[in-house]
C-alpha cells in the first residue's frame, strides 16, 4: 500500500507578505503627506515674501533717500506681520539704515525673517543678482515645520524658507537703444558705438536698451553724473554680456571718483516674429462679396 504524504499547509504566508508591504506603503504615504505639506507651506511663505517686497518697493523711487528706504522696509514688515498674523514693531525694525545679518525671530510663532534694502548679499541668504542695489527690496521668511507621519521613520522637522526681491524699474533714461522688431541679432551690435576715445557724459539719467550699445577702445567711456546723489545705472537686455558689446569696468563709471558702475545684464528675449493682425471682413458689392484679408489682397466670390 503506497505511503500517503501529508499536504503542506501554506496558510499564513499571505499575511506575512501583507505585513511587510504594509510597512512600505505606510512609510511612502507618510513621506508623501509630510512632503506635500512642506511644499504647500513653502508656497505660502513665497506668497508672503512676494507681497512684502511688492508693498515696500513702491517707495524706492528716484531719488532714493534713506527715509524712502525706511518707508520701504516698514511697509514690507507690516505686510509680513499682517499675513503671518504675528505682532511686530515694524517701525522699530525699519528704522535701521543697515539691517543686521541676524534674522528677526518671533519667539511665539517661530518665524525667522529678514527685510533689507539694498539686499545684503549671500551673508543674509540672498542669492539674487541685485546685491547692494538701493532700488531693490529683499525679504526672507523661514520656519522649522514639524514632521508628522514621517517622524516614525526618523525624519525630523524641516526648515522651509522663501525669499523675494522687487524694485522700481528705471524711469529716467538719458540714453536708450532699441533693436527693431524682426531684425536679426548678432554678436557685436553697433546701433550706438562709443569709440575713438569718446566719453559720453550722462547727467541724472539711466542708460539702457535691448540691443546695440557698445563701447570700444580703452579711452572710450560712459560717465554717470548725479546731482541728487542717487546712483544711476546701466541696464542692458542682450545675449552678449562680455565681449563685443560688453565693457570693462573702467569704461562705465561714476563722476566724481570714477567708481565702476555695474552693468545690469538680462538675457535677450527672442523675437517671436508675430505676424500683423489679420482681419477678414466683407463688403457687399451687388451679387458679389468683396473680402479683404490683412489689407493685402482681395478676391471676388459669387
Amino acid at each position: 500500500m503506497p505511503m500517503m504524504i501529508p499536504a503542506r499547509r501554506d496558510r499564513g504566508q499571505t499575511l506575512v507578505l501583507f505585513a511587510l508591504f504594509l510597512v512600505v506603503l505606510i512609510g511612502s504615504s507618510a513621506v508623501a503627506v509630510d512632503y506635500g505639506t512642506w511644499l504647500k507651506v513653502r508656497r505660502d511663505y513665497q506668497n508672503v515674501a512676494d507681497a512684502a517686497v511688492l508693498a515696500g518697493s513702491a517707495f524706492l523711487v528716484r531719488p532714493v533717500t534713506v527715509p524712502k528706504q525706511v518707508d520701504a522696509r516698514e511697509a514690507a514688515w507690516k505686510s509680513i506681520e499682517d499675513q503671518l498674523g504675528i505682532s511686530l514693531d515694524e517701525t522699530l525694525l525699519a528704522a535701521s539704515s543697515t539691517p543686521a545679518l541676524t534674522p528677526i525671530v518671533d519667539v511665539t510663532s517661530g518665524y525667522r525673517m529678514w527685510v533689507s534694502t539694498p539686499p545684503l548679499g549671500a551673508a543674509a541668504g540672498y542669492g539674487g543678482g541685485y546685491s547692494g542695489n538701493n532700488r531693490v527690496l529683499f525679504a526672507w521668511v523661514e520656519k522649522d515645520n514639524p514632521a508628522y507621519l514621517s517622524r516614525i521613520f526618523g525624519l525630523g522637522d524641516q526648515t522651509v524658507s522663501a525669499w523675494a526681491t522687487a524694485g522700481t524699474f528705471p524711469n529716467r533714461f538719458a540714453v536708450i537703444t532699441l533693436r527693431k522688431n524682426g531684425d536679426p541679432t548678432n554678436g557685436n551690435p553697433t546701433d550706438l558705438d562709443i569709440n575713438g576715445g569718446t566719453v559720453l557724459n550722462v547727467y541724472d539719467g539711466d542708460v539702457g536698451g535691448n540691443w546695440g550699445l557698445s563701447v570700444n577702445g580703452s579711452d572710450s567711456a560712459i560717465v554717470m553724473h548725479s546731482s541728487t546723489g542717487d546712483a544711476y545705472g546701466v541696464y542692458q537686455t542682450e545675449n552678449v554680456p562680455t565681449g563685443g558689446n560688453g565693457w570693462i569696468p573702467s569704461q562705465v563709471r561714476t563722476f566724481p571718483g570714477g567708481t565702476p558702475v555695474t552693468v545690469q545684464y538680462h538675457a535677450e528675449v527672442a523675437d517671436p516674429a508675430y505676424p500683423a493682425p489679420c482681419l477678414t471682413f466683407g463688403v457687399g458689392i451687388g451679387p458679389s462679396q468683396l473680402n479683404l484679408a490683412c489689407l493685402e489682397s482681395f478676391w471676388l466670390t459669387a
